[in-house]
């Protein structure tokens, strides 16, 4: 019983160990951590360090996002960490801690707001991958010969990182920045066309005088043949002319950085300057297009408001004068002729057909639902409380009707519209001889 019992112990061991670590990072706030690994979000939060290491830890890959570390004196990093990623933390240069990794393989300072990468780190000669993109870095200039992957795009480089060609990188980004490439030597298009991944931004280069234009990554470049420069030099460029000429005279804003190491290629890289904030930004543009927008939605939006307004009271208007049905002004002369005919019947005044009118003025039109050769139908609201109701006239009597009904009210549906009795004659007959009685 205890050699079965021991495994069954060991495993309640561990699930308690797991589960006070999901609980102290759930309802703790605190890191997750798996094996020798340490991730901790912080959510905009100040870092406590106390709260993530404590003497003797071991890990060897730690994440730290969104933290703010600008008033942190010490993070108390473990020296063992071969892998470190402080990203989005408000890091405004590189912490001294994270030089003296000397175990450091890789390092990602991401989105943060670190102006220079230079000086000495204990770990250069192990370190493969390095992220700076999104800072403000302005100065690179880290030796590191085991380097494979840097990526330094959208940052403030005004000038080409020379420093880059002591690294045998394979990937490699510098896009983004203050400059764009026009010319390099032919050592160095070789060592450009040797990266797995090339992200930069090229010069629109449409012919070269002092040297080939060729292509490298899709892109047209000037490749020229050129001494190893002892010092920086420069290597002008038309920018007048859209920079379609690479190698001409001129003053244009080249910059170049010049230093060779070894055998590595010519360190002199033909780059045409374009500052920041010379020219409006992306979100300058899109700003503009979002006002333009609205104001082209504004002007239909009234337009078609005006329009529709119009449209309604023209019909409204005509509705108005074709239709004998409201006793408009213009209609009641030629209406009021047809009641003088009944008048030595009844007086055209009786109180039966004085509540059957409709008021014109008291109704109001909401749409138009059907037009024909006769008229057209509405429907609307009279006096704001009584809707008129839209239905479907069929000619149908109960068989019980009584034949004279039915031979007035055959009448009434008739197809010639000269064969259909006056509302007047109507009700004379109805009231006369009465017909309801059968």
């Amino acid at each position: 019983m205890t050699f079965r019992r021991a495994p069954l112990l060991a495993l309640l061991l561990a699930l308690l160990q797991v589960a006070n670590t999901c609980a102290f990072s759930i309802f703790g706030g605190g890191p997750d951590i798996d094996g020798d690994a340490l991730s901790w979000d912080g959510d905009g939060d100040s870092f406590v360090p106390k709260k993530a290491f404590k003497a003797g830890d071991k890990y060897t890959r730690v994440t730290l996002t969104n933290w703010k570390f600008d008033k942190t004196a010490n993070l108390s990093l473990p020296t063992t960490v071969k892998m470190l990623s402080l990203v989005n933390c408000r890091l405004e240069f590189i912490p001294d801690e994270v030089r003296a990794l000397d175990h450091l393989e890789k390092l990602n300072l991401a989105f943060n707001q670190i102006t220079s990468a230079d000086g000495v780190l204990a770990s250069a000669g192990l370190l493969q991958v390095l992220n700076l993109t999104n800072n403000n870095v302005a100065n690179y200039s880290f030796a590191l010969p085991a380097l494979n992957t840097l990526d330094l795009s959208s940052n403030m480089l005004t000038s080409f990182p020379s420093v880059i060609f002591k690294s045998p990188l394979s990937t490699f980004a510098v896009n983004a920045n203050g400059f764009q490439l026009a010319a390099v030597s032919e050592e160095q298009f070789d060592f450009f066309a040797g990266l797995a991944d090339l992200r930069a931004d090229f010069a629109a280069i449409t012919s070269c005088k002092a040297g080939t234009l060729v292509t490298l990554k899709g892109n047209k470049i000037c490749r020229v043949q050129t001494a190893v420069p002892a010092a920086p030099a420069l290597v002008p460029f038309n920018k007048t002319k859209n920079a379609t000429t690479a190698g001409s005279s001129g003053s244009g804003g080249a910059a170049v950085i010049g230093g060779v190491v070894g055998t590595t290629p010519a360190a002199t890289v033909g780059v045409i300057v374009n500052p920041r904030g010379s020219g409006p930004s992306d979100s300058t543009y899109i700003l503009a297009g979002l006002i333009a927008l609205l104001i082209v939605a504004v002007t239909a939006v009234g337009i078609f408001a005006v329009l529709t307004r119009r449209r309604i009271a023209r019909l409204r208007g005509k509705l108005h004068e074709d239709t004998p049905l409201f006793f408009d002004s213009e209609k009641r002369t030629t209406y009021q002729r047809e009641l003088d005919a009944g008048d030595k019947l009844f007086p055209s005044n009786d109180q039966v057909l004085v509540t059957w009118r409709v008021d014109y003025d008291s109704v109001r039109l909401v749409r138009k639902i059907a037009k024909g050769a006769f008229g057209e139908v509405w429907v609307g609201r009279y006096r704001g409380t009584k809707g008129v109701s839209s239905g479907e006239l069929s000619v149908s009597f109960s068989p019980s009707c009584p034949p004279k009904v039915l031979e007035l009210a055959m009448r009434c549906v008739s197809v010639d519209p000269k064969a259909r009795p006056s509302a007047a004659e109507v009700a004379y007959q109805l009231r006369q001889r009465d017909l309801l009685l059968g």
